[in-house]
């Protein structure tokens, strides 16, 4: 009920005296947003006098103004974008040369519609895979029209990328990999967010294959719930080029300042952009390196994502924010 920051509440420390308290703050609007913060306070050993600073919510801090409220996740508030799939009319098909705008190529066995659950709209894509049953046994995942020099991400330029995860409420975790989301080399990946271990989890590469690797939390506290996340990207092969930003349901949680691509070049000595793919992945269930049921004994895999959107430069975070 309180619509005017700083947002304060008073609480009794009397009982704390001498302690220190871990206080968390949410913030959440009309649509479920939320932004949260905490912070680490001493309190004093003496009984009278004690006043503790309030908690304040923090906003998305690469982002200068408050969300816009608006009526449809695509309408003329949002700026231009250099992709936006709603999921909404989309096709998903091995090979699109031919095809509408609304195609979209798969990697692997092709995601579905679905309208068993949503962010946006009324459908969502749905990722299967079986490392019993599927005819690829390791990937459903979808990939964007377009070479890769026209899908791909510049070098030293800016870009958002948000998208929604909803993690089934029966999800159970494999102990492999389970990789929602990754940007793609001509090679491997240079950047992933995976879920396997039971956490959420971003890995970061750079020229030299050097890893960056950090847990953001359980997957299991999130399921039956979607995830939104907004990643600012700028790619660079080398060491002082290179930044991302995650941020997960608002609020920023790594930021890494490093070489974040492969220095591909193609047979001309062009080099290679990577590009963007998301689904399930699943490596170590691929033919060769088969560990189906190996770990736990899970042998499939649901996954659901929406309201993926793609912007190019600096301060594009609320264009591509799933909800906004």
């Amino acid at each position: 009920s309180d619509y005017s920051a700083p947002y304060e509440y008073n609480f009794d420390t009397t009982p704390y005296k001498g302690q220190s308290l871990t206080i968390r703050a949410v913030l959440v609007n009309n649509k479920d947003q939320r932004i949260s913060d905490q912070k680490t306070l001493s309190v004093a050993s003496t009984s009278v006098g004690v006043t503790n600073p309030p908690v304040t919510a923090p906003t998305a801090p690469t982002a200068p103004t408050a969300p816009v409220e608006n009526k449809s996740p695509s309408n003329s508030n949002r700026g231009t974008l250099k992709y936006d799939f709603s999921f909404e009319n989309n096709i998903f098909k091995s090979n699109c040369n031919g095809e509408g705008s609304n195609c979209i190529p798969c990697s692997g066995n092709c995601p579905q519609l679905t309208s068993e659950v949503s962010r946006e709209g009324r459908f969502a894509m749905k990722s299967y895979v079986s490392c019993l049953t599927s005819e690829v046994s390791f990937r459903t995942e979808m990939t964007i029209q377009g070479s890769r020099y026209e899908k791909g991400f510049e070098l030293g330029k800016d870009y958002f990328i948000g998208w929604s995860v909803y993690v089934p409420s029966n999800w159970k975790h494999t102990g492999l990999k389970e990789m929602v989301a990754q940007i793609h080399s001509n090679t491997s990946v240079p950047f992933e967010v995976s879920m396997g271990s039971g956490e959420w989890r971003v890995e970061s590469r750079g020229p030299n294959r050097a890893t960056m690797v950090e847990y953001f939390g359980s997957a299991y506290e999130d399921r039956g719930n979607w995830v939104d996340f907004v990643l600012h990207y700028k790619p660079s092969y080398n060491s002082t080029g290179g930044k991302f930003e995650l941020f997960k349901n608002g609020m920023s949680i790594i930021k890494h300042t490093a070489a974040n691509a492969w220095n591909d070049r193609d047979a001309q000595g062009t080099y290679y952009p990577h590009y963007w793919k998301m689904g399930m992945y699943n490596g170590q269930w691929r033919e060769g390196r088969n560990e189906c049921g190996t770990r736990t004994d899970i042998t499939a895999i649901t996954i659901y994502h929406d309201a993926l959107r793609i912007a190019e430069g600096e301060n594009r975070y609320y264009d591509v924010l799933p909800g906004n």
